[in-house]
């Protein structure tokens, strides 16, 4: 992918457009983009809400504290309390 082909693809598109909510989406796209390093978007929560770094970085803290102190299941175990079949 040349990246200054993909720019003027998209500004061309951008300018092409009279459609006020795709360059409001673009825009916010832009600012979330810009803003701080934490504040990232990189994905999505299983409820459809917006994951940034800074929520992933809480969730794996968490983990490891839950690890550390014994506060986790193994396959196995899970697979006993669930009743699955394997």
């Amino acid at each position: 992918m040349d990246i200054q082909t993909e720019k003027i693809k998209i500004v061309k598109t951008i300018l092409d457009t009279d459609n006020v909510a795709v360059i409001q989406a673009v825009n916010e796209v832009l600012q979330q983009v810009q803003s701080d390093d934490n504040d990232e978007l990189i994905g999505s929560k299983p409820d459809g809400t917006p994951l940034t770094r800074a929520d992933l970085k809480e969730g794996l803290a968490i983990a490891k504290q839950q690890y550390k102190e014994g506060k986790y299941s193994t396959f196995e175990e899970l697979v006993e309390k669930w009743d699955i079949q394997l």
